[in-house]
């Protein structure tokens, strides 16, 4: 969805950052097991477009606005949703993002 409002937007270069790490290698990969799925091909047409797409990787962590944005969601109705503002409650973790606040991962070893 994203990609699908970045380009009538006219952006030229964008950062794809996916919490899949399967998705991106597969991004990068001629041959992937993804290769028949419809939104994997509606993913690769966007990334064959005359632009620039850098995709990476990242943790739930890594990107505080996206994860705190998906967990309102799973309060809304089903579909698309435009804010014409900053949500409340999402400024401090924006805030967080650009001064560059860490989050660290915990892991079970």
């Amino acid at each position: 969805m994203g990609l699908q409002l970045a380009w009538p937007c006219g952006f030229k270069k964008v950062i794809l950052e996916m919490d899949c790490k399967v998705l991106v290698d597969a991004t990068n990969e001629v041959s992937s097991s993804f290769i028949h799925d419809p939104l994997f091909k509606e993913v690769m047409s966007f990334l064959k477009r005359d632009w620039e797409i850098y995709t990476s990787h990242t943790y739930k962590e890594g990107n505080q606005c996206v994860d705190w944005l998906a967990n309102q969601a799973l309060s809304m109705e089903i579909g698309t949703h435009y804010f014409d503002s900053l949500p409340v409650g999402m400024s401090n973790l924006l805030y967080q993002d650009i001064i560059g606040v860490a989050i660290p991962r915990l892991v079970c070893i």
